[in-house]
């Protein structure tokens, strides 16, 4: 590791650690870094070699993607975040930290960082697989609400550890009109329950997320309130443009399963190709109000489980 910190890729382009490559996509160059987790002196290394202005000026994709190895943690995106500040990356498009430690200490100064104007260019961030709690995710709503990142188009923050205040925040950015041009949202895995998807669905009801196409909330702790909540924006035009909708692996039940199908019914989510509702609570009260939606819908598979035990359900007859 401590080659690339001596290295020049004046041309480099792309910059990927997910199983530790680095590949020149124009001159199809590739140098192999060996295979092995991604730790914090590895990680201040990589920050040195951003520092330098003219190594990596390039460079538009930066990706460490193996969640269960990563241990650079707060230490090192500290210094990752101070790299920014000094104008490095200036073009980068893709940033993916996936790290088991990186937590809300790391956040705001990475937060901090992008308030100041880094990562214009950025358009797609990944930060899954860490300690991001409600504090970390404040700051990073606290700067989108005051205009940073706003090319970003993708936010992924996977099993972390959001919760309810932590929904708010970014629900809070929607309704101050940052996050305009977002697609794909996934929070999977956190610990957001119906008081932050409720203040979602508020958020949602005045304008924000319309170009959304993917929301991916699954594992977390929503119920029947929020999703009721996220059903009535729906009725009335909200979201229209989403195509994949994830619920899984949460609380929802018979209630939330018919107000969802009663919004599908209206003619909500005409778009949409696939929602997953896979172990979930629904039992056949619900299961058969969706399935009587279905039979008229063009989504493409729908998953539901009734108490744990998984169902699909399949609008298309076989051919």
């Amino acid at each position: 590791m401590k080659e690339l910190a001596q290295a020049s890729f004046n041309n480099l382009k792309t910059l990927s650690l997910d199983k530790f490559e680095i590949r020149d996509d124009d001159s199809s160059s590739t140098l192999h870094v060996s295979n092995k987790s991604i730790n914090h002196v590895d990680m201040q290394i990589i920050c040195k070699m951003f520092s330098n202005g003219v190594v990596l000026k390039n460079l538009t994709e930066f990706r460490i993607s193996d969640i269960s190895s990563n241990t650079f943690g707060n230490e090192a995106m500290e210094a990752f975040a101070n790299a920014l500040s000094k104008g490095a990356l200036i073009n980068l498009e893709w940033l993916g930290l996936d790290g088991k430690t990186i937590g809300d200490k790391g956040m705001k100064t990475f937060a901090k960082a992008i308030s100041k104007g880094a990562l214009n260019n950025l358009q797609k961030l990944w930060l899954n697989g860490g300690e991001i709690g409600n504090e970390g995710m404040k700051a990073l709503a606290d700067a989108l609400s005051n205009g940073a990142l706003n090319k970003l188009n993708i936010l992924c923050m996977d099993c972390n550890t959001i919760g309810d205040e932590g929904m708010k925040a970014l629900a809070g950015a929607l309704t101050n009109g940052a996050l305009d041009n977002f697609k794909k949202l996934s929070l999977r895995y956190n610990k957001i329950g119906d008081e932050g998807v409720v203040e979602l669905a508020d958020a949602l009801s005045k304008g924000g997320f319309q170009k959304l196409e993917e929301l991916h909330l699954a594992a977390n702790n929503i119920g029947d309130v929020s999703v009721a909540a996220l059903a009535e924006v729906l009725s009335n035009g909200f979201l229209n443009k989403l195509t994949r909708f994830d619920l899984d692996r949460n609380h929802i039940g018979d209630e939330g399963m018919v107000a969802l199908a009663d919004a599908l019914s209206k003619g909500a989510l005409n778009n949409l190709t696939h929602v997953d509702l896979d172990r979930n609570y629904i039992g056949n009260k619900g299961i058969k109000a969706l399935a009587d939606v279905l039979s008229n819908s063009a989504m493409d598979r729908v998953k539901v489980s009734a108490h744990c035990t998984c169902q699909s359900l399949n609008p298309r007859p076989p051919s």
